[in-house]
């Protein structure tokens, strides 16, 4: 199944020399053996036959009947319901984006005429909170700030040492519509408690009197410093947190453009957006994908699985959405594995199996069909995968048009997808109406190299640990599979953070569907953590650097 994650992962940022489509020879790939000054391919001897045998029937794979998607017939207003739903909670946007840093330096300030030396440690803490909102998604941001210093100040060769604590609150709200994001002024407030932790006066006459008076003077200065101090840190966290919140969301959108956006648009299949609201426990987001002349699902989202305000994030995904965007993505485009692979690992920071190539001199790529190149349906508690192609090759070799299926049922145990093949991979002529029928001999020796090949995109049985995430993403916040469902067209998946009981019974669904969905929906993935979402909230920890030395 990971042949899906192959393509789809990648063909959006892939260069479009990679991705130009190449002219067909004919409308059907026309079997044919290889000539003498062609390259022959490698074929185990047991697999060609040395008589001439009967033709061989090929077996169709278990699994529900299979229908003809529909996607891209004409469209119809009454067929358009959106085709992907998301719901994301406050925790899950905590464990993504909230940080909690420590950082320590030393710090040079004048307050009230006195100039104050000294270290201090900052412990800053970025909470999010999701806000009741209809059509729009509103977040409440909560900077919490402890800083802890020990400072001096030096006056007529006496020095006053004193230990503080300024605790500094702030509140910004901000809200996403269809004008984009709107951001209310920070709210802040701080409050500074002190103590003298010592007096030292260089005098040689009149020492005592010197370090008496300083400490008196000091006593009697406290309060207006410490309320001074408040103040400027208020005014700083204000003007800070505006600042740094707007340079956040601009680097945000600007990450969304050039990631998703811009990709997408090239090849006409950019997401609709259709609605948006949030809760006092999370964000709900639905999508429709379909170009003008694209079916979307046909009927509103089917009856969850469990309430979802008992999951950190739930998936449901309807057939059309992937089919759609195959038929744009990949209809007549050409991929070699090891490009994919290599885009892949950089983009998901890890390896994925199936994809590797086995013999760099002999590199796999695949020509897709011009209509239908990849195909889903969920029905029976079955999830199944098409993919029709109008040829591969290995290295220098050809092999002809073919048509691969794979249907799957998956468990979750302990947070762990797992997944079991019905059957054999069906692997059929391209352009042949039934999964049962007779090929010649020819196209029995091409079949044995594509299962091969195949059987590590398509895997008898595989376990996946943990939904896929971006690189980026800490490891708290990792999603652990609790519930699947593969029903009447739709794909329904539940997760939960580390740490929380997933043991929900799951029905059936698709490993590659599942990491397809976060390659390819990065809007999703950027709306909540896009890339480089930790520099950008690195400013968040500077809020309260200047507003520290406390007397």
């Amino acid at each position: 199944m990971l042949l899906v994650v192959f393509v789809c992962a990648a063909s959006a940022y892939l260069p479009d020399a990679i991705n130009a489509p190449e002219e067909p020879t004919s409308a059907e790939p026309v079997l044919e053996v290889p000539s003498s000054t062609e390259p022959v391919p490698e074929v185990p001897t047991s697999a060609v036959p040395t008589e001439r045998q009967p033709p061989q029937e090929e077996s169709a794979p278990k699994g529900p009947a299979l229908t003809v998607p529909t996607s891209t017939e004409s469209a119809s207003t009454g067929y358009r319901f959106p085709n992907v739903h998301l719901e994301a909670s406050e925790d899950l946007l905590n464990a993504a984006l909230g940080s909690n840093t420590r950082t320590q330096g030393p710090f040079s300030e004048i307050i009230r005429g006195s100039r104050y030396r000294g270290m201090s440690t900052r412990d800053t803490q970025l909470n999010i909170r999701t806000l009741p909102a209809e059509n729009a998604i509103a977040l409440g941001l909560d900077l919490n700030v402890t800083v802890k210093s020990n400072s001096r100040t030096t006056q007529q060769r006496t020095t006053v040492s004193s230990a503080s604590t300024t605790h500094i609150n702030a509140i910004k709200q901000a809200s996403y519509d269809d004008n984009g994001w709107v951001l209310k002024p920070t709210e802040a407030n701080a409050r500074t408690s002190s103590r003298i932790t010592g007096v030292r006066s260089n005098r040689i006459i009149g020492r005592r009197i010197a370090q008496r008076r300083a400490r008196s003077s000091a006593y009697q200065q406290s309060g207006s410093v410490r309320y001074s101090v408040a103040r400027r840190a208020e005014q700083r966290t204000r003007s800070e947190f505006d600042s740094t919140t707007q340079e956040m969301l601009d680097s945000w959108e600007e990450d969304l453009d050039r990631n998703f956006r811009q990709p997408l648009i090239e090849r006409g299949q950019l997401p609709q957006l259709m609605s948006k609201r949030s809760t006092d426990d999370r964000i709900e987001l639905t999508f429709l994908q379909a170009t003008d002349d694209e079916l979307g699902a046909l009927t509103e989202f089917p009856t969850p699985l469990e309430q979802p305000q008992t999951r950190d994030m739930v998936l449901r995904l309807h057939h059309s959405a992937l089919n759609n965007f195959a038929d744009g993505m990949f209809g007549g485009r050409n991929f070699r594995e090891d490009e994919v692979a290599e885009e892949l690992e950089e983009r998901l920071g890890r390896k994925l199996p199936g994809l590797e190539p086995e013999d760099s001199a002999n590199l796999w790529s695949i020509d897709f069909a011009d209509e239908k190149p990849l195909r889903f349906e969920f029905q029976e508690g079955v999830a199944t995968v098409i993919l029709e192609a109008r040829g591969f090759t290995v290295g220098q070799k050809k092999i002809p048009g073919a048509r691969l299926s794979a249907a799957y049922e998956l468990s979750t145990s302990e947070g762990k997808l797992l997944g079991t093949r019905l059957d054999r991979i069906g692997i059929s002529p391209l352009g042949s109406e039934n999964e049962v029928g007779k090929v010649g001999v020819r196209f029995q020796v091409f079949r044995s190299m594509l299962r091969r090949r195949f059987e590590r995109v398509f895997p008898a049985e595989f376990e996946m640990i943990e939904f896929p995430t971006p690189s980026t993403w800490p490891a708290r916040a990792s999603l652990h599979f609790a519930t699947a469902s593969a029903e009447d067209e739709w794909l329904q998946l539940t997760c939960d953070l580390p740490g929380k009981e997933t043991n929900g019974t799951s029905d059936q669904a698709v490993q590659s569907v599942v990491t397809f969905m976060i390659a390819r929906l990065s809007s999703i993935q950027n709306l909540i953590a896009p890339n480089g979402w930790q520099e950008s909230l690195e400013p968040f920890n500077l809020f309260a650097q200047d507003s520290h030395p406390i007397p």
